[in-house]
């Protein structure tokens, strides 16, 4: 009886493991904006933590599932959120479009330092 129980259990975490593994396929996509500069911006899966980076022309893939949460991320972009539905895996022109973060500075400071230019620098030979 102990040995029909123990082979139950190993059977049902084995289908439980295996089904969970074969939820999540490869999901591609691209980034398009109002400028040329799309390298380089993080495409987070947030269920899974697993963190690609677009190519220069902004394209991405990255394991994901329906109802998976993926965050476009990027210093230059606005944070957006997209919650992924069944149908856009059949979307072969997925698209996801950010918006440009301007940063207007209030103030900039210029300090002088005597021990730094451009002979102690190499910029130029010194003498």
């Amino acid at each position: 009886m102990f040995q029909k129980i123990t082979c139950f259990l190993i059977i049902v975490a084995g289908q439980t493991c295996w089904s969970q593994s074969q939820d999540r396929s490869v999901f591609s996509g691209k980034v398009v904006s109002n400028t040329s500069d799309l390298e380089g911006i993080h495409v987070i899966n947030a269920q899974t933590e697993e963190t690609v980076t677009t190519n220069e022309s902004g394209s991405f893939s990255i394991s994901a599932k329906a109802d998976d949460v993926l965050v476009f991320s990027s210093i230059s972009f606005k944070e957006k959120r997209i919650l992924l539905k069944q149908e856009d895996f059949s979307n072969l022109n997925f698209a996801v479009n950010l918006s440009m973060i301007m940063y207007q500075l209030q103030e900039v400071v210029v300090k002088r330092y005597d021990n730094i230019n451009a002979e102690s620098l190499g910029v130029i030979p010194m003498g």
